[in-house]
């Protein structure tokens, strides 16, 4: 009982909160705005939550988080849903790919990413999705090339259904190293710089007219080494599940 009256409590602070931002940051604030507008706007709430204590509501503290249970984070995000603010450019960066490289890598850099993706200022996409393959992923074809001189990796091909891919910084994707492998083998895990050469970004126009998703072209696209390198059982858990 103390515990439900806990949640209760922390979602009518948090439900005041939210209210006393709607008409700058909500639905009211994002009328009439460009995407480029709308997006700047999602940015700034993401900075404001970030302060006030509303970001990585349970993710562990020393990645930048509050700390706090599941149960926190969905009483928030069913307040904040009532009002209309711009998240949606920012959730699968925070759903998935960061968590997965905060598991996965150690390191400033990758506090540094989880902060930025937390305070809207970098944000990441999940390239999983292939035109030969759907929601086969062990299907996929996206080919990487190491280098055995430097280690470094190239990338060759195709992805699709991106979502917000022309607004992101990086992307986590799956890639096959090793063809003659079973299907569920010889894939990897990499980490991607969105602005590296070689990498074309395609906005799909959808019958309503929005394009947030995308297709995404890797043309002999770098990635050293260290970007890499973690295999199937992260993809697995990336495509499953959900923070």
């Amino acid at each position: 009982m103390r515990a439900e009256t806990a949640i209760q409590q922390y979602r009518e602070t948090a439900r005041r909160w939210l209210e006393a931002h709607a008409a700058t940051h909500g639905a009211p604030a994002r009328r009439g705005l460009t995407p480029e507008q709308d997006l700047a706007l999602g940015r700034a709430w993401m900075a404001l939550k970030y302060d006030a204590g509303y970001s990585g509501i349970n993710w562990p503290r020393e990645h930048g988080g509050q700390g706090l249970g599941a149960l926190e984070k969905l009483a928030f995000e069913e307040e904040e849903m009532k009002f209309g603010f711009p998240t949606d450019y920012f959730a699968v960066s925070l759903g998935m790919p960061v968590p997965i490289i905060l598991r996965y890598l150690t390191g400033d850099w990758v506090l540094e990413r989880a902060r930025a993706a937390l305070r809207g200022e970098e944000i990441w996409c999940q390239l999983f999705s292939e035109p030969s393959g759907g929601s086969d992923l062990a299907g996929l074809r996206l080919r990487a090339t190491q280098d055995q001189a430097t280690g470094d990796w190239r990338l060759d091909g195709q992805k699709l259904w991106t979502s917000y891919a022309q607004y992101c910084d990086y992307g986590i994707l799956v890639a096959r190293h090793d063809p003659t492998l079973l299907k569920h083998q010889g894939l990897t895990y990499f980490w991607v710089d969105m602005r590296a050469p070689g990498t074309t970004v395609r906005p799909i126009k959808l019958a309503d007219g929005s394009d947030h998703v995308n297709e995404v072209f890797f043309d002999n696209v770098l990635v050293p080494d260290r970007s890499g390198s973690v295999r199937w059982a992260a993809a697995s858990r990336s495509h499953w599940k959900r923070w």
